[in-house]
């Protein structure tokens, strides 16, 4: 799994120029991606430890997971 997390930290390195760039930043963005790097994306988005990453199950499949965005700026997992 440690290639799978340099990938995700590298896409979210990217996406976070690509958001803080001088564009207007997009209002929503989509990633489709397979389980392993859902999680490992939100880990890693996250600071997750890695026995909290360990309790979290891969989704199913089609299953969607959303980070919306609070009032502090702050992103949170939806219970959707």
């Amino acid at each position: 799994g440690a290639d799978v997390y340099d990938r995700v930290s590298s896409f979210l390195q990217s996406l976070f120029r690509r958001l803080d760039g001088p564009q207007t930043p997009p209002q929503n963005v989509l990633i489709v991606s397979h389980g392993l790097m859902m999680r490992f994306f939100l880990m890693r988005y996250f600071r997750w430890s890695v026995e909290t990453f360990e309790t979290v199950w891969n989704p199913d499949n089609c299953e969607f997971w959303v980070l919306e965005k609070c009032e502090k700026g702050i992103y949170t997992l939806s219970d959707q």
